[in-house]
């Protein structure tokens, strides 16, 4: 199952959702404290100008949410907006053309 959140407070529903077995999608805060553990390459004609696996390093962030997160940062086009969206899948369809650690949400 996948759920879409809004930008919110993310802490204490990453840990719920992760040991539900489920995944998130949720747009970043835009403070979030991080460290990049890996860049993957993406192909920005797609919208996708970023791609990295991240772990959060704010204090209680951690103490709540100490795994991986994937942090995607996306450019609509049609307006030129750029949107940051958290998930925890680091997982594809198999529709995909893209290898599973590559996938785009």
């Amino acid at each position: 199952m996948v759920y879409a959140l809004g930008s919110t407070t993310i802490d204490l529903c990453l840990s719920l959702f992760t040991k539900e077995q489920a995944f998130f999608v949720n747009r970043s805060k835009y403070n979030i404290n991080f460290v990049t553990l890996v860049k993957h390459n993406v192909d920005s004609s797609t919208g996708v100008l970023d791609d990295v696996a991240i772990r959060l390093t704010e204090y209680y962030s951690v103490r709540k949410y100490p795994v991986k997160l994937r942090l995607v940062t996306y450019e609509d086009f049609s307006n030129g907006k750029v949107y940051h969206f958290l998930t925890n899948s680091f997982y594809c369809q198999k529709e995909t053309e893209y290898p599973c650690e590559f996938a785009y949400i």
